[in-house]
């Protein structure tokens, strides 16, 4: 009220009247600076409900005229005693600015839902999609609406500023437009999370639309297309959740066939899955919800007592029902919609089952509807299922059991009550069809069930499991879960031979089991146990498997539990569903006139082979085997390293020697990846200048430390000639030699036969052929039945690999990511790692995406099957978790991943260097301390130094800022340091070690820090402060917008005053930026 009172006008009764009613026509007002025009506004009640007016001249002057309401003509007074009204000039431009004030805002009110506008007025959306998705009848634009102007979807969740995404459907028609919105008034009467709402419907013009919230993960054809689910995939949880979808669309088909049983009722009228759409949901895969009632009808009398349909009859050919194809009266039943459901229902189960490249085997196996008409007269005509529909149901039922195939077997008699499975006389209605699914529901639900049902991955001719070739999904995450995948081909290859039971290990006997344990209906879908801990105690000392099973709950930190619950998933034991296995189930070949196991018990060893015995070699042997046959190892790639062990030809086993050739017997040479050790306890074993002549000429085999002993009998043991080791293939305490071969680390591995690492060894005298710790495992045999083992699980390549001391080191990062092939001996086990997953001793097989991407043996090629989102987060991966690995010599840092380096710029087609990408140089730019404590400067020699503006110039865990992917404009203040480089590449040389940047000052008020994250220290003296915009959010300019900055200083040393480094970076707001001038030209250094 400050301008009322600056211009001497303030009165309470004036601030009454604008406040409540008349804000818009007093902001009005402001922007034309009539502001005393008010007073007389104000005394005839004048207000922003009478908005719109036009003006136009007549005999007697200038004439304000209302829009709407012209019966309440008294209000236009104010206009009339202000002469200022009386010149045309200022009422066009009343006309003119009060457009931008009435924008529709869309409230929930039944009253509100339709809208009609004029066509100078303003539409709440910030953005519109210039392609839109095209139907028969509509057009759907995806728009941002304005929060303020929607008052329909919920907002207290969201984010300040956050603008809904709406769908703007445009009809082409009144007769459409009118049709739909009545429905969807009914529609938006009905409570049910599985019906579309409409947000508001209105006019404008000669165009009709219908507003609703965008469906954020498309249409159900979209979901199963873009899903990449599979049958080898489904579990429990996928079952329960398509279940209760359907469950979901059945009850809201429910409610609208009987909205208001004896007076109102709908039919939709075109059900099919484009018209289901989804709506993501952060805990799972989202809710569905019916949609486009374009089709629809509400109906005040059943079908039989209704005459004919004035419209057309239409609706998707191949979802209509029997009866629509020989009606004559053009009617259309609720039955209709039981059928159209019934169809759509019959692909979801498919693709449920065996995947949507099934889905569209079978649809694409018939081109009209899903009924055959027999062609025989009337009234004897009969209607059924097409024969390949029906085969696809029977073929259904056939492979499950319990929930689904209960749901299966409900599909064909609820749309065909011919059927001669069907209990009913008539189509099922959808009271009854939701009945049955309540009761499967109800079933399924229940905790510890045994109805739901786990398909058990089935053994498969290629055995290389489920992430081979082809484009992924654009949503998957680079998510780091272990999953274990029942692939039995390979286990049957080791079996295989004319006595497999020479590489069996043998076995234990027959364990001693209670009456309980050994009646238990082991395979039963859904198995569980439940035990009083106690009790569990007190049997374990007369059974083995409850011994095991009380073992596993202590080791668990179940001791003050009172019951504990074992689930059986698969070939494995959990504590909880969604946890990883504690127990394994594992099968060996059956004995002659016994009875199988089912096909999905993992078939493996129960007890490990002994330590470079013979069957564990025969086990690598074999691993290798299956992936030369896949191909993991290219040939075009070798390029020999400068000097390897010659292992010899077995016939003097002791002497080895050092092999400095160009020329060699063979191509063929294996790595070792391992740890010196502590140097007081692992005497090094190392080429030097003054002893490179005799390791030439002789290596004595009992003179190596035990690590490269196991190391030279692994590669003997795999029929390899040469083994490269570092200590003996690099020279040491040779800094040419050093700088020369630790350029050919990415040659090195990646043209390696195999690499094997050396994980359970401390250091070179370690040894890591040694032996494992001992596995409990329980043998059970009941009458006829093959013997199976429950055991201990061990299978974690996490913990024993990735989590291992071996995998800390620095070189030990590049190492496995640039080798094709990798065997792991571990303290637990030994683990098999190549471009088709890892293989564990036990013969179990795992599987994880994030580690995926380091054994490609094409490394990162694979990483170029995601969209570019995904792209930017593997390498910034990548370097996360290079960044937390030590160096004995922390200076190694910018030099322990070159290869890598190399390959990655390569494959993303970029320069680059010092650990960043030039194609994404903004946002590698933006790293930052990752634990927030003081990182420390890494000290180099001149001929090394690396730049403050990489995060290899300082030690410590880095992550990324989180810049939204398309959500910044990036600037144009700094200039690539690579550009002096010709080719795409990730060496240091040629980079031009000085970021060439514009600088600017800023203030930081107090209470900001937590947007700030510095490097080596907390305590920076913010005045002496520079920073640099990498980015700018993508948002209309104003104060707050953010920034995206590098934090720099002025080095007091430097001769000159414009070089720079960094010590941070944070996220300013315009307003703390000084945008004015040009800014400062500086070096970053």
């Amino acid at each position: 009220m400050e301008v009322l009172e600056e211009l001497n006008i303030f009165s309470e009764s004036l601030q009454d009247y604008i406040i409540p009613a008349s804000r818009k026509v007093f902001a009005i007002l402001v922007l034309l600076k009539m502001v005393p025009s008010i007073q007389a506004l104000a005394r005839h009640k004048f207000n922003d409900s009478h908005l719109p007016i036009d003006c136009n001249r007549d005999e007697t002057g200038c004439k304000v005229v209302l829009m709407s309401d012209q019966n309440n003509d008294a209000v236009l007074n104010g206009f009339r005693e202000d002469k200022k009204w009386e010149r045309i000039a200022n009422a066009k431009k009343f006309y003119d600015q009060q457009w931008q004030f009435l924008a529709p805002v869309f409230r929930p009110e039944m009253s509100d839902l339709d809208y009609t506008l004029y066509e100078c007025t303003p539409l709440p959306f910030t953005s519109w999609d210039s392609e839109p998705k095209k139907g028969g009848f509509s057009r759907v634009y995806q728009s941002l609406i304005h929060p303020e102007h929607q008052l329909v979807l919920p907002t207290e969740v969201n984010p300040p500023n956050f603008r809904p995404s709406i769908a703007v459907k445009q009809m082409h028609t009144k007769r459409d437009y009118t049709i739909e919105r009545d429905v969807l008034a009914v529609v938006r009467q009905i409570r049910d999370d599985h019906l579309i709402k409409v947000v508001a419907a209105f006019t404008q013009g000669n165009m009709f639309y219908l507003l609703f919230k965008w469906a954020d993960g498309g249409d159900l054809e979209e979901f199963w297309s873009t899903s990449g689910h599979s049958s080898s995939k489904l579990t429990e949880t996928k079952i329960l959740w398509s279940l209760r979808q359907m469950k979901g669309l059945v009850g809201a088909i429910e409610k609208l066939h009987y909205f208001n049983e004896g007076s109102l009722n709908i039919r939709h009228g075109d059900i099919k899955p484009q018209n289901i759409v989804r709506f993501k949901k952060s805990d799972g895969w989202g809710v569905l919800q019916i949609a486009d009632m374009g089709l629809g009808k509400v109906h005040d009398r059943p079908t039989h007592l209704r005459p004919t349909d004035k419209g057309p009859m239409s609706g998707t050919d191949r979802y209509k029902s029997p009866e629509a194809e020989t009606l004559t009266k053009n009617r259309t039943s609720r039955a209709d919609d039981m059928w159209s459901l019934g169809c759509t229902f019959l692909e979801f189960v498919i693709w449920l089952l065996y995947g949507y490249e099934e889905c569209e085997k079978f649809n694409s196996s018939f081109k009209e509807s899903y009924f055959v008409v027999e062609s025989i007269p009337q009234p004897r005509r009969s209607k059924s299922l097409r024969p390949d529909d029906s085969m696809w149901i029977k073929a259904g039922s056939v492979r499950l059991q319990d929930a689904v195939k209960d749901y299966v077997d409900l599909i064909e008699p609820v749309i065909v009550p011919e059927s001669p499975n069907s209990r009913l006389k008539h189509r099922a209605k959808a009271k009854e069809f939701l009945e049955e699914l309540e009761r499967i529901c109800k079933e399924a639900e229940k905790p510890g069930n045994t109805y739901l049902y786990r398909i058990p991955s089935i053994e498969t001719g290629s055995g290389h499991g489920a992430n081979e070739g082809g484009l992924r999904p654009s949503g998957a995450a680079l998510n780091d879960v272990w999953d274990n995948i029942i692939d039995n081909v390979f286990p049957n290859r080791v079996f295989r031979g004319a006595n497999p039971w020479d590489f069996i290990p043998k076995q234990p006997t027959t364990s001693k089991l209670c009456s309980r344990c050994s009646s238990m209906d082991l395979w039963h879908s859904g198995f569980y146990t439940n035990d009083n801990l106690s009790e569990l105690k007190e049997r374990s000392g007369s059974c083995d498997l409850c011994g095991l099973l009380y073992d596993c709950a202590i080791r668990l930190g179940d001791k003050n539990q009172s019951n504990v619950r074992f689930y059986r998933d698969g070939s494995s034991f959990k504590r909880h569903l969604d946890e990883p296995p504690v127990l394994s189930i594992v099968a060996i070949p059956a004995p002659a006139r016994s009875t199988a196991i089912p096909l999905g018990i993992q078939r493996g060893f129960p007890i490990l082979p002994f330590a470079g015995s013979e069957a564990q070699f025969h086990l690598l042997r074999e691993w290798i085997k299956v992936c030369d046959e896949h191909g993991c190892i290219l040939e075009a790639q070798k390029r020999l390293p400068t000097r390897l062990i010659d292992v010899g030809d077995g016939q003097n086993p002791t002497i080895l020697r050092l092999d400095s050739s160009e020329t060699r017997e063979s191509t063929k040479y294996i790595a070792l990846s391992h740890r010196w050790g502590d140097p007081a306890v692992h005497r090094a074993f190392c080429t030097f200048r003054s002893n490179i002549k005799e390791l030439e000429t002789k290596i004595d085999f009992n003179a190596l430390p035990q690590t490269f002993k196991d190391a030279v009998t692994v590669t003997r043991k795999l029929g390899v000639r040469y083994l490269w080791i570092d200590s003996l293939c690099i020279i040491q305490e040779d800094e040419e030699d050093w700088k020369s071969e630790s350029k050919r680390m990415e040659d090195v591995f990646s043209s390696a036969y195999c690499t094997i690492a050396a994980s359970s060894a401390n250091g070179t005298h370690d040894g890591f052929l040694k032996r494992r710790p001992s596995r409990k495992c329980v043998r059970i045999q009941r009458n006829l039945e093959a013997p199976f083992y429950v055991c201990d699980a061990i299978d974690n390549f996490r913990s024993d690999v990735e989590l291992g001391d071996l995998n800390k080191r620095g070189w030990v990062f590049q190492e496995r990511a640039l080798s094709c092939r990798s065997i792991y001996f571990t303290k637990s086990q030994v683990y098999w790692e190549c471009g088709r997953g890892v293989h564990c001793e036990t013969l179990t097989k795992l599987s994880n995406l994030k580690s995926s991407f380091l054994a490609d043996p094409n490394f990162p090629k694979s990483a170029f099957g995601y969209y570019k989102g995904m792209r930017i987060r593997f390498f910034q991966t990548l370097y996360e978790q290079y960044s937390k690995l030590d160096f004995t010599h922390p200076s190694d840092r910018s030099v322990g991943m070159s290869g890598l380096e190399e390959r990655l710029a390569r494959t993303y087609e970029t320069r680059g260097g010092y650990g960043i990408l030039e194609k994404f140089l903004h946002r590698s730019l933006l790293w930052q301390n990752r634990n927030r404590t003081p990182m420390r400067k890494i000290k180099f020699t001149p001929d090394r130094k690396v730049p403050t503006w990489s995060w290899m110039a300082v030690d410590g865990p880095i992550e990324y800022m989180n810049v939204p992917f398309d959500g910044a404009d990036w600037s144009g203040d700094i200039q690539s340091p690579f550009r002096k480089m010709s080719n795409a590449g990730g060496s240091n040389i040629g980079c031009d070690k000085k970021l060439v940047a514009v600088a600017r000052t800023f203030t930081l008020p107090a209470g900001a820090n937590r947007e700030v994250v510095f490097d080596l220290t907390m305590q920076v003296e913010i005045q002496r402060l520079y920073c640099v915009v990498i980015g700018t959010e993508k948002a209309k300019p104003s104060a707050s917008q953010k920034h995206y900055v590098l934090l720099i200083a002025p080095i007091q040393q430097s001769e000159q005053f414009s070089e720079f480094e960094r010590v941070g970076v944070a996220i300013l707001k315009r307003k703390e930026i000084l945008f004015d001038g040009s800014g400062l030209i500086v070096y970053i250094v």
